[in-house]
């Protein structure tokens, strides 16, 4: 069988890396943007990141904590 590889390199998947290396072990980070379309009904708390490759700061919110 052929396999078909699909990379996806876009500004969104760029964002979405750096989030995920800027979160702690037990933590996941949400734009506010992503936030906002997404009408969650918990309101975590806001803060500001400085993202590689981004000319602004993000604004961003600790969505989920895993306790062990």
């Amino acid at each position: 069988d052929a396999t078909t590889g699909i990379t996806v390199l876009d500004d969104p998947t760029n964002t979405a890396a750096r989030l995920s290396s800027a979160a702690a072990a037990s933590e996941a980070l949400m734009s506010d943007e992503a936030y906002d379309v997404a009408s969650l009904t918990n309101d975590p708390e806001r803060r500001k990141l400085e993202l590689k490759g981004k000319s602004e700061v993000m604004g961003v919110r600790g969505l989920i904590e895993i306790s062990k």
